[in-house]
């Protein structure tokens, strides 16, 4: 998926840098997970990440979230006050999620912390110096916002110093396959379930539906299938929901061969959905000597398995 390559090398580029980056993607594409990876690659890693959906708190509330109040504030307020959130990213990262949602009164604030690297509780008499790096994240048009008076257009310039777009999962079909498999794992091992195989007619169904949901969609659905999945079975299409089935999102113009598609293309670099397949192949040839059974664990055919090895130059018995 040559997007999702590009992306990758560009967040590697700018994760050392303290500029502020916007992340554009719709709902459950991953984006706090992007901006996570992005406080992990920087130089504030050792530092706090603090994330905050400026949709999810009521606006009344948003203000003392973010930038926190002093003893007495206002009416309610704690008796020892409450530390913002952008003070609780000092030195660390702050992940803006939604911010198109932020109260327009909230987004001036939000500029002059920037502008001048300090915020003022509320209730305060003296402000606070923060050094902060902010990631945000955003499902709307920013630019109309701005154009229909919700958004500040000198906040977006602000916030938008580095910008990246997350593709949707319709558009990522190489990373289908793999992503399937890792949330089979995480689910298995989260839940302590047998980890199940999954047909090839699957695995070709789920690369043609269109996921409007997204990457949260295909963690959701992976799973309800380890639930559902009698024990040591693999998961077929009988047990894909019948909502799923009938939908009409799978692409029936979609007709790439599970040969072409099993594996990525050998010129990437590993990537980090390739780091997660290797772990789970290496973990697997850990536990058996007999590489048949960990293919079988792992869901693919041996064929498969032998190439993956060489691939990633792993040997059974490997740590």
């Amino acid at each position: 998926c040559r997007p999702m390559r590009q992306l990758k090398k560009l967040i590697s580029r700018v994760a050392p840098s303290p500029s502020s980056v916007m992340i554009a993607g719709e709902s459950g594409t991953g984006k706090e997970v992007v901006a996570r990876a992005i406080h992990k690659l920087s130089d504030r890693h050792a530092k706090p990440f603090i994330a905050i959906n400026c949709a999810a708190i009521p606006e009344q509330l948003l203000e003392s979230e973010l930038f926190g109040y002093v003893k007495g504030a206002f009416t309610g307020a704690s008796a020892n006050g409450k530390t913002g959130l952008i003070q609780a990213a000092n030195s660390g990262t702050l992940f803006l999620d939604e911010i198109g949602d932020m109260p327009l009164t909230l987004q001036a604030k939000l500029l002059r912390a920037i502008e001048s690297r300090e915020i003022q509780p509320v209730g305060a008499s003296h402000p606070v110096q923060v050094d902060i790096r902010i990631i945000s994240a955003t499902n709307q048009n920013l630019e109309q916002y701005i154009a229909e008076g919700k958004f500040r257009e000198d906040l977006y310039y602000r916030l938008n110093v580095i910008p990246l777009r997350l593709p949707p999962l319709r558009e990522r079909q190489d990373d289908i396959e793999l992503l399937i498999h890792y949330f089979l794992h995480l689910h298995t091992g989260r839940l302590n379930l047998v980890y199940p195989g999954v047909a090839q007619d699957v695995i070709d169904f789920l690369k043609r539906y269109r996921w409007p949901g997204n990457i949260r969609e295909l963690s959701n659905l992976m799973e309800y299938l380890v639930n559902v999945v009698p024990s040591g079975e693999i998961i077929d299409m009988s047990l894909l929901p019948p909502n799923l089935l009938s939908s009409g999102e799978a692409a029936s113009q979609a007709t790439s061969s599970a040969s072409a598609s099993a594996t990525l293309t050998q010129e990437e670099n590993v990537t980090a959905l390739e780091e997660m397949e290797r772990q789970m192949i290496r973990d697997a040839l850990s536990r058996y000597s007999n590489k048949k059974q960990a293919a079988d664990e792992l869901g693919i055919g041996i064929a498969t398995l032998y190439r993956k090895i060489k691939k990633y130059s792993l040997a059974a018995g490997q740590n």
